[in-house]
Formats: structure tokens, sequence, C-alpha cells
């Protein structure tokens, strides 16, 4: 079969084709192939290919049945072409995102699926690569950013809290994703058409990034609920003394703005949620649902299922 022929009539192969070229050229995923040889057949209506896995070194294989494979992915063309689009509508940007819609259909060797989910994931991004050698080239720059440490009491325990802004202007409150930390948001503070007009504050939550763990911590359970992630914004709000500020957050962050509307509506002159969700069916985001078996197993590396999960969740 010429190369021509594949491509108009096989977009799956060459898409499977390209993730195994990028596969080969990502260390990352490299190691990841190295544990076990593998084969996972990619199934569409008019054919199917098997990506292979031999001691972290990927090719393409003509696909043969089902059982010459740990793992199928099966999907009808339309849903394979949403899948490989340039930019994918939503519930197609992972595979997982097509797996936990019904669009994909996963059979096999599960374990193995969700063993090597986030390097899959990694061979079929197609987000745009920075050009790391231009960055290198450029000048020294001085960001406009200023962090600093702000002390206060919070729900009876005193907390030390880091936090930056940029901008004068409107205050922008900007609430970060759990596990993670207010660097997410330094574009916004290195953006001049927001911070002309914004006052950019961005803060890590008690044991998350810069800011430090309270006094007495051991021995006291991390719990971060709606309620406590509530009251702890408003403590900020109050204590740097915001009139009337916008607030954002994305993810849990993007739940918690639901809640400050609903509960605290009238302090704020508007509330933006990014990827959050005004309601949540238990097991619909698949963290209490089939991937939470396979987070805590020693087979298993949890944080890496965890991220691809939640990629899922998020397309």
């Amino acid at each position: 079969m010429t190369e021509a022929t594949v491509a108009s009539e096989h977009p799956l192969e060459l898409a499977v084709r390209g993730a195994a070229e990028r596969g080969n050229g990502l260390a990352a995923v490299q190691y990841r192939g190295l544990a076990r040889d593998w084969r996972i057949r990619f199934e569409g209506d008019s054919g199917a290919v098997t990506l292979a896995n031999a001691g972290g070194a990927f090719s393409v294989e003509a696909a043969g049945s089902e059982a010459s494979a740990e793992v199928t992915l099966k999907a009808s063309d339309a849903d394979w072409a949403q899948f490989l689009a340039a930019q994918p509508t939503p519930g197609y940007q992972t595979l997982h995102a097509m797996v936990m819609r019904g669009l994909l259909t996963l059979s096999g060797d599960a374990l193995l699926y969700q063993q090597y989910l986030l390097a899959l994931e990694m061979m079929f991004d197609r987000l745009p690569k920075a050009d790391g050698a231009a960055a290198a080239e450029a000048a020294p720059v001085l960001e406009p950013a200023v962090g600093r440490y702000l002390n206060l009491t919070v729900e009876g325990q005193r907390q030390r809290v880091y936090f930056e802004e940029a901008g004068t202007g409107t205050p922008l409150v900007c609430l970060h994703t759990a596990g993670a930390d207010g660097r997410q948001y330094r574009g916004l503070l290195n953006d001049p058409a927001v911070t002309e007009r914004f006052r950019v504050i961005v803060f890590d939550l008690p044991r998350h990034g810069k800011s430090s763990l309270a006094p007495g911590y051991l021995g006291d359970p991390y719990l971060l609920t709606t309620e406590r992630y509530v009251n702890f914004v408003m403590s900020m709000i109050d204590a740097l003394e915001l009139d009337n500020p916008v607030v954002m957050g994305c993810s849990i962050g993007g739940r918690a703005v639901l809640h400050l509307a609903l509960l605290h509506g009238k302090r704020f002159r508007a509330a933006i949620g990014l990827q959050s969700a005004l309601h949540a069916d238990p097991g619909g985001d698949d963290m209490t649902g089939q991937s939470a078996s396979y987070l805590f197993r020693p087979d298993t590396n949890g944080p890496e299922i965890g991220a691809a999960v939640v990629a899922g969740i998020t397309a």
C-alpha cells in the first residue's frame, strides 16, 4: 500500500504512525515503555492498526485480531475524525475523555491501559510547542509581579500566605487549581492588556506553593471543604481590604467561584468560572468510577493516572 493510499483511506493509521514517531522522540514516553512490551489496537469502521511497544521503541503494525493486542480502542470513523481534528470539539481532546463519554470503547487489559494512559495521551498530544531556541536568545526581562507574605487568622488557625500581584485598577482575585499554585496565572500577571485595567492578585492556598503550613499542622488532616475554601477567600479579601473585586477560579477554584457568587454575591463585581460546573453527577468525573480503583495500587502510578484522567474530565 502506498503512502498516498494510506493518507487517503486510513487517516487513523497515519495518526497512530505519527504517535509512534512522537513517542520515539520523547524520552519521558520511552522510559515509560521500558517496563513491559505491549500492543494496543486502534479500530474504526474502515479498518484497524496496532501501536506496538518493544522496550520503549514504538512502531506501527498491521492489525491482527483483537486477541493479538493487549488493549483495543474502538470508535466510529466519525468519532476518530473528531479526535484527530486540528481543534477537537469538547469531549474529543483526549483518548480518556472519549472513553468516559462512551465515544471510545475500551476492551482487553484495563490495568495496562491505566498504566500507560498518560504516555498514550502524550503520544497523541497535538499542542504546539514553544520555540525554546528563540526564548533562550531573548534579553533579560524583569517581570512586574511583586510577591509578598500575608499573615492572617482563618477559622482559628494562623496562616502565612504567599501572594503575587501586578497592575492597577479593579482587583482581580485568581484562584488556582487543586494541588497547584498561583504560577498558573503568570500569563495574566505579565499581560499589559490585563494589568492596565486590573490589579491582578494571585495567592497560594495553605499547604500549596509557597504558602506555609499552619502551626500545629502535624496530626491535623488536610480537608479542603467548600466551606473552608470560601471562608479562606473571603478572609483574604477582607485582609487586603479589596472593594468589590472580580473573582476568577479554575477547576476546583472555578467551583469555589460559584459558591462565592451564591453566598457573597454582593461583595463581588463579577465571578468568572474556568472549567467549573454547576452540577456534577456522582461518579461522573471518573475519579469515583473505573479509574479510582487504579489510583492506589502498587503496580500503578496514581499521580500519572490522575493527571491523565483530569485531562479527560476537562476536555
